[in-house]
């Protein structure tokens, strides 16, 4: 979290843009409808996270899993964000490839998030 304590869902509803297209009708409406769309799974992604941090869970990418942990894997432990899965698990039990990609503060492991050649 934020110092101040602000959770990540509350600090995307100041640049919600749904209020756009009445504001500026002259906006194309398929502007407004990519900016809602981007903005809608960067609020899902903010409540995972709210979430994760409450409960103490990582969620880790599925690029990360192989098949046979991902079937081991009840679905009830499974978040969709937009294109991408994540699967809800404790920190002992993500596989040490994995771990590699963990940012400071962040509970959601995917790759890309971290450089792998750096200790962290």
């Amino acid at each position: 979290m934020s110092s101040d304590g602000e959770s990540e869902s509350g600090k995307l509803q100041a640049r919600d843009p749904r209020h756009l297209l009445y504001l500026y009708p002259s906006i194309p409406a398929h502007v407004v409808l990519q900016r809602t769309s981007r903005w809608y799974a960067q609020r899902m992604q903010a409540l995972a996270v709210d979430l994760l941090r409450a409960t103490g869970h990582y969620a880790v990418s599925r690029d990360l899993l192989s098949r046979q942990r991902r079937a081991q894997i009840p679905p009830q432990r499974q978040i969709k964000i937009g294109r991408r899965v994540y699967y809800v698990m404790p920190w002992s039990d993500i596989p040490p490839r994995a771990r590699r990609y963990r940012r400071d503060g962040w509970p959601i492991v995917e790759e890309g998030a971290h450089d792998p050649g750096t200790d962290g």
